[in-house]
């Protein structure tokens, strides 16, 4: 994990990061959804050689491709 000198934290590991601002909050039952403004991205690596981590039904896991 990093910390820039604005205090943004990103996992060292990520296949990609976004360098954001707080655009709105939006309430939504007893939930609030975040909007961010996304001004840059960096993709950090040349090749596609990393698998994305996927959050579903409440455990995260990867997507790999088959062989």
């Amino acid at each position: 994990m990093s910390i820039s000198e604005d205090g943004a934290v990103t996992l060292d590991e990520g296949l990609v990061r976004f360098d954001c601002t707080l655009y709105r909050e939006v309430e939504a039952g007893d939930h609030i959804i975040v909007l961010l403004q996304v001004h840059a991205v960096d993709t950090g690596a040349e090749d596609d050689a990393g698998h994305p981590l996927v959050f579903h039904r409440s455990g995260f896991g990867r997507l790999e491709r088959s062989a």
